[in-house]
């Protein structure tokens, strides 16, 4: 079923992937592009974030790994992470 009726059947993201891969690869990650957001819920998310972003700025979805209880040190990593993607985002021009 599509999302949005009339609309296209998939949106690209607008974060600017290089400049976010690098900074990933700069903490010491290995990130791995998808052209898939998942199923559903993410699917949802990442399709009407790009289409109520797509004038006004960057928008995009990033996956971090599936948990249901993070501990001080994979919070602090993972904080990193997305502290480094969004300073990326902020950064690129």
């Amino acid at each position: 079923n599509p999302i949005v009726v009339d609309g296209p059947p998939e949106r690209e993201t607008l974060l600017p992937l290089d400049a976010i891969e690098d900074a990933m690869v700069a903490i010491g990650e290995s990130p791995q592009r998808s052209i898939d957001p998942g199923r559903y819920i993410c699917n949802n998310v990442m399709y009407n974030n790009i289409q109520s972003m797509a004038l006004r700025g960057r928008a995009g979805f990033i996956h971090l790994p599936y948990t249901t209880w993070f501990d001080d040190s994979a919070r602090a990593k993972w904080g990193t992470v997305v502290l480094a993607a969004v300073q990326a985002t902020v950064d690129a021009p």
